[in-house]
């Protein structure tokens, strides 16, 4: 049963997204990437030196800055 648990848990845990993957989504550069998180625009995670944006939150952040 542990191990059912454990990927319970596992499918339940947000996606987290590097610098570089939101670049590649988006074709927005890191440093703009970097300067909007440390602006405080979208929140992020910090693991060791690496920023990872949840993608619920990159969603989010994009549908709110969409032009009409």
């Amino acid at each position: 049963m542990g191990n059912r648990e454990g990927a319970a848990s596992a499918a339940a845990s947000p996606r987290l997204l590097s610098l570089e993957a939101l670049e590649e989504r988006s074709d927005v550069s890191r440093h703009t990437w970097r300067l909007w998180l440390r602006q405080g625009k979208l929140p992020a995670v910090r693991l060791g030196r690496r920023l990872l944006v949840e993608e619920a939150d990159y969603q989010r952040f994009v549908q709110a800055n969409r032009t009409p």
